[in-house]
């Protein structure tokens, strides 16, 4: 099945810097095997801080393992909008894994880890060297089908950011609330 995937997710971080993100991606599935390429733009909401926009480019394959396992890697990088900063540009490779379980034919409960290194292309000049940091990311979702095309996910995230650069050690929690409609053709 192909599908088109829209989204405009609005993140507030509760330390004033919100900010919203959209994408647009086309997606390719079958029974064993989701694939999909990803475009998305990082808009911060307070003028202040425009030179953290950005955007991200994300191939993504997801391989069933077992009934309820999946085995995903996902690649990236993220691109700075306007140059000013040089903890923005990096390239990413994650690995994860993913549970789910039925819980009546139109809702499932989904738990979710994932791991990421990655790696800056400009060294910091404050701490002599180019960042490179490891994350994991622990997600539990919510998701209702209302038919074959038509989802909505409601999810809650933990993400832990270890780095070789102090300043950039930090943790978040994240909750969302998605809506995926997709076309067949």
């Amino acid at each position: 099945m192909y599908s088109l995937e829209l989204s405009a997710d609005k993140i507030n971080r509760g330390n004033k810097e919100d900010f919203s993100a959209y994408s647009i991606s086309p997606k390719f599935s079958t029974k064993d095997i989701n694939t999909y390429v990803k475009y998305q733009k990082i808009i911060y909401d307070k003028n202040i801080d425009e030179d953290k926009n950005f955007e991200k480019i994300q191939f993504f394959t997801k391989i069933n393992l077992f009934e309820n396992m999946n085995y995903y890697t996902n690649i990236y990088k993220n691109m700075s909008i306007n140059d000013l900063r040089t903890d923005i540009d990096k390239y990413t490779i994650g690995n994860g894994i993913n549970l789910f379980y039925k819980i009546t034919e139109n809702n499932k409960i989904n738990l979710n880890y994932q791991l990421d290194y990655s790696k800056y292309k400009y060294s910091n000049l404050f701490f002599n060297s180019k960042r490179k940091d490891e994350s994991h990311l622990i997600d539990l979702s919510l998701m209702h089908d209302f038919d074959k095309t038509s989802i909505l996910n409601i999810s809650t995230s933990y993400y832990k950011n270890n780095s070789n650069q102090d300043a950039y050690v930090y943790d978040e929690k994240i909750i969302s609330l998605k809506y995926l409609k997709a076309f067949s053709w």
